[in-house]
């Protein structure tokens, strides 16, 4: 899930250098470039590009803005990162507790959740093609999602 970011763009800013960076890569068409603080608006042309947004390159037009030394260029974006709290497994056996927490996902490919959902928690979610949910849902909690046959 792309997080947000706000941040000063690395690069030169010599008066020649027209090309920055952010410090990961930016998710296109999630970036708002300012230069000294104001937002660079689209009028009769965007004054930057999103030029490569894997390598976080952002290109800013020359033509009504040359940065100068002591400018400063920043953007607001959404990075490409996964969320810290977002991990891949195969197997879940346990039990989900504290109040309402949550188990968001799509169970795949003989992957398993063994255990309870308990206590106002959700799974959320997909089991299908010979997965297995084998448990307890109670105490208000909710199974959301599609169930396939095996």
């Amino acid at each position: 899930m792309p997080e947000p970011q706000f941040e000063l763009l690395s690069g030169a800013i010599d008066g020649a250098n027209a090309d920055f960076y952010t410090s990961v890569p930016y998710t296109p068409g999630s970036v708002a470039v300012y230069l000294n603080g104001q937002l660079l608006l689209n009028r009769t042309g965007n004054p930057w590009t999103e030029t490569d947004p894997a390598t976080g390159q952002i290109t800013v037009h020359a033509v009504d803005h040359v940065l100068r030394p002591g400018d400063e260029i920043a953007a607001f974006y959404l990075d490409t990162t996964t969320a810290p709290d977002q991990v891949v497994i195969d197997d879940l056996v346990g039990v989900v507790s504290d109040t309402e927490d949550r188990l968001t996902g799509i169970l795949v490919g003989e992957d398993e959740l063994v255990g309870t959902v308990a206590d106002e928690e959700r799974l959320e979610g997909q089991v299908a093609t010979e997965d297995a949910l084998a448990g307890t849902v109670a105490d208000e909690d909710a199974l959301v999602g599609i169930l396939e046959e095996c």
